[in-house]
């Protein structure tokens, strides 16, 4: 009876997601709600939203949350991410990436200057239909991220 109350409740919480962004009157908000929603599902402290631009090297930061950089430029300058290793690997392999110990991910290049400390990553693929168009990247769940196969933690 408790999984149906569940079933129940994720479904009417899915339901309200979808009402609410289907009333939104451009991109921008989209991004930030769903960011939004990301954030609250897997209980992470910041997060983003990248989409890849023409020849897949690069990709513009279209959200960012629970992060104000101390450098009010600090946009500017990294509005534009190349694909690297560290959050590149959900592009360039179209998979989820978990890392519950960033400091010593094999992955791990290094933020840039001024990007907050991450201790850990949770990144999944943005599709449209079989095409990988960008990513959504969530960091610093306390207790880290289980698997992507539906594990909780």
């Amino acid at each position: 009876m408790a999984s149906n109350s569940r079933d129940r409740d994720q479904l009417e919480s899915l339901y309200g997601i979808s009402a609410k962004i289907a009333s939104l009157r451009n991109l921008t908000e989209v991004y930030d709600l769903a960011l939004t929603f990301c954030l609250a599902l897997t209980a992470s402290e910041m997060g983003f939203i990248d989409l890849l631009n023409e020849g897949h090297v690069d990709m513009d930061v279209v959200a960012v949350k629970g992060f104000a950089p101390p450098d009010p430029e600090f946009y500017e300058r990294f509005k534009r991410m190349p694909v690297r290793p560290s959050v590149g690997i959900v592009i360039t392999e179209g998979r989820p990436h978990i890392s519950n110990d960033v400091e010593n991910d094999p992955v791990r290049v290094g933020e840039p200057p001024g990007h907050p400390d991450v201790w850990t990553f949770l990144g999944v693929p943005l599709q449209l239909g079989t095409e990988v168009i960008g990513m959504i990247g969530v960091a610093n769940k306390r207790k880290g991220y289980g698997s992507c196969r539906g594990e909780r933690s």
